[in-house]
């Protein structure tokens, strides 16, 4: 049975721009998602929030960006970095008040830049 599911996601993959897995919690979903994963050519990001998760703003980014190489950030117009790197806490935050729209717009550019070259899966595991 998870080898046929297996089968179909990954055929969905190659089809259609992404695949669902649903259903309560506990039942086994995260494993299928890493086995899914486990053999993707190109780039995986991930991020499983927690319920906790749920009040900080840029939670789920802060995993999907951990396993993007730095070149990539670091090729951001500066002002996209620098509202990203303040998403991240990783810096101050623009004093403009455009840094929520320059986070999403960063987020974009560096998805853009990634899937130039090989393709990017993102993997939200746990939204229920």
């Amino acid at each position: 049975m998870r080898t046929q599911l297996l089968d179909t996601a990954r055929t969905g993959l190659t089809a259609r721009s992404g695949v669902l897995f649903h259903g309560p919690a506990g039942i086994g979903k995260s494993v299928l998602v890493s086995a899914l994963t486990a053999d993707t050519v190109g780039t995986v990001l991930r991020c499983s929030p927690s319920e906790a998760d749920a009040d900080l703003p840029f939670a789920g980014l802060v995993d999907l960006v951990a396993r993007i190489p730095d070149s990539c950030l670091q090729a951001l117009a500066p002002e996209l970095r620098d509202a990203l790197q303040a998403a991240l806490l990783r810096g101050p935050a623009p004093a403009d008040g455009r840094g929520r729209l320059a986070v999403r717009v960063a987020v974009l550019e560096v998805l853009r830049v990634l899937a130039a070259d090989n393709p990017v899966v993102l993997v939200l595991d746990g939204l229920q």
